[in-house]
């Protein structure tokens, strides 16, 4: 039964990887007052392009519309002072929240291919990187092209960028990429990699990483070892910040607890996760998503079928329209087109 749930967890973390626990840029509504103080003193329109986007990543949690309204003002600005760099940051943006706040895979995939064209113009890698990136997981959620090959592409200017970010998120789901192809030699060796490179740059991210390589391991039967590692964790939890967002924060908190059969404190941990979005003016279905499986799991684990089955169907429900919500039509078929354009580029080279 835990090697199920832990399979399930880690070919569904794939899926929606970017709304869960995406390192770059991350900025929270904590910031908006600082942001917004600097906005206002600040003349530079290199800076106040910066300062745009921010905001618009920074309220996409709470307020999505201002999110756009940001972004979008980011992206005017850029353009009328041939701010190239801050053009694909703010179209990059853009796919982002359509991704995340309208669910909407086609404008999404529009907005990427758009940050990819001016990047690919002016060699600005990081945003080359980030767009691949998506794009890739939009491939293997649609099961259309290669996304082993989008994200090696992401890959490369990740390194070229030489942002530790970047590189970490790649290693990262390329780990959960070869689970799935039950390549748990490769997964293990890609989780690693995303650990030592988050280890010397964010201990959050680190500590989400850990989280994934102490699954992995019990996934393969080596629980001594998984355990070791998961205590050591225990070990840094007073010293996490939130880095990556309250909802990451109490999420893997709760995926430690369950490891160490701490069943009352994981349980607490993802009910608190829960209220708080239940509070929120508009709830994110993908924090929901999660926190049902999680609980799912983790009463599964106890043996209280009657609360996972509670728990099955609230997620159950949230994954419907999840898969409805963002697979369209016309986005399957941008995703076909970009797949000929990209045999056809390689040909090429």
């Amino acid at each position: 039964m835990l090697n199920n749930c832990l399979k399930f967890w880690l070919k569904f973390k794939l899926s929606l990887w970017i709304f869960f626990c995406y390192v770059p840029e991350i900025v929270t509504a904590q910031d908006i007052p600082s942001l917004k103080a600097s906005l206002s003193s600040i003349k530079v329109d290199s800076t106040r392009s910066r300062l745009l986007y921010e905001l618009g990543m920074a309220y996409e949690r709470t307020y999505p519309d201002s999110s756009f309204y940001f972004i979008n003002q980011s992206l005017q600005l850029s353009n009328s002072t041939n701010n190239t760099f801050g053009v694909a940051r703010a179209m990059y943006g853009l796919g982002y929240i359509n991704m995340y706040y309208a669910k909407d895979e086609t404008k999404a995939l529009a907005w990427f291919n758009k940050s990819i064209a001016i990047s690919k113009k002016n060699n600005i890698y990081l945003y080359l990187s980030k767009s691949y990136f998506i794009i890739g997981i939009i491939s293997d959620n649609q099961r259309i092209g290669n996304s082993l090959e989008l994200y090696n592409k992401s890959l490369f200017f990740a390194k070229k960028a030489k942002n530790w970010g970047a590189k970490n998120d790649v290693f990262s789901i390329l780990s959960i990429y070869f689970f799935k192809l039950r390549k748990y030699n490769e997964a293990e060796r890609y989780i690693i990699l995303a650990m030592e490179e988050s280890q010397k740059n964010d201990l959050d991210v680190w500590f989400s990483n850990g989280v994934d390589y102490c699954n992995l391991l019990l996934f393969q039967k080596k629980d001594a070892q998984a355990i070791d590692f998961a205590k050591k964790m225990q070990t840094e939890k007073q010293r996490l910040k939130k880095n990556i967002g309250e909802f990451v924060y109490l999420n893997d908190i709760g995926r430690l607890e369950t490891i160490l059969k701490n069943y009352s404190e994981a349980e607490k941990s993802y009910l608190l996760s829960l209220s708080i979005e239940k509070a929120k003016p508009k709830v994110d279905t993908f924090h929901l998503y999660f926190i049902f499986r999680n609980l799912e799991g983790l009463y599964r684990q106890q043996g209280d079928y009657k609360k996972a089955y509670q728990a099955s169907k609230d997620f159950l429900e949230v994954t419907l329209w999840l898969k409805n919500k963002t697979q369209t039509q016309d986005s399957k078929l941008q995703m076909t087109k970009l797949k000929a354009n990209f045999d056809i580029e390689k040909k090429e080279s």
